[in-house]
């Protein structure tokens, strides 16, 4: 053979070469610790070694072949090696070609539970404690506004959380207008978020504890 430029280190494989009629052999196996081609081919095909392999693969033809008992605990990957069973569906791809990742069960990306049908209609609502995601979650009061977006859609850090009248709004609307103000600024009992006209104020606020506030007009 003619040493080629190919690097062969610990390379291993059959070798081919065109006999008188153009027709591929394989003419012999070898394993390669050096960096060319061996120098030296034994053909596979001499010394009725040809014909052994014939009778061989005659006797392994004539019964069917035995199956031996696999070892693998978990999955067999097409390629040969074993994922034990911990490491099967775990999202990983422990087999090259993923086969310890097919046909696993869908797992939810959120331990949130989807809001309850109202009816017949295409209304839901949550538990008491609970507001509902824009994407119809349910997700705890205490988790709302709090600068972590657990909904999945971001629906609960909305631009309201920004004030504290709006935030108060949001997350307790009863706090709002009810003579005690929560906010410091006093912002949730102002004639504005009482609901009174542009043109109007409240008479009653703030330290009055009636719940109808009065909003008198300033014209």
């Amino acid at each position: 053979t003619t040493p080629s430029a190919v690097d062969t280190l610990n390379w291993a494989g059959a070798l081919a070469c065109a006999d008188t009629k153009g027709r591929y052999r394989a003419v012999g196996v070898y394993h390669s610790t050096a960096q060319s081609p061996p120098d030296r081919v034994t053909s596979l095909l001499g010394g009725g070694v040809g014909g052994n392999i014939a009778r061989v693969i005659t006797a392994g033809l004539a019964s069917d072949p035995r199956v031996p008992d696999d070892p693998c605990e978990g999955v067999r990957c097409g390629l040969g090696n074993c994922v034990k069973e911990e490491n099967v569906c775990d999202r990983n791809w422990d087999c090259q070609e993923g086969e310890d990742e097919i046909n696993c069960p869908v797992v939810s990306s959120t331990s949130l539970a989807l809001c309850e049908q109202v009816g017949s209609g295409p209304e839901c609502s949550c538990l008491p404690g609970q507001l509902k995601c824009g994407n119809n979650l349910c997700l705890d009061l205490g988790a709302w506004c709090d600068g972590v977006p657990d909904c999945g859609d971001g629906s609960d850090e909305p631009a309201e959380c920004g004030a504290c009248v709006t935030r108060l709004a949001l997350l307790t609307p009863t706090a709002i207008c009810d003579s005690v103000p929560d906010c410091q600024d006093w912002s949730d009992e102002t004639s504005q978020a009482c609901g009174c006209q542009p043109d109007s104020f409240r008479c009653d606020q703030p330290f009055n504890m009636s719940s109808s506030p009065s909003c008198i007009s300033s014209t």
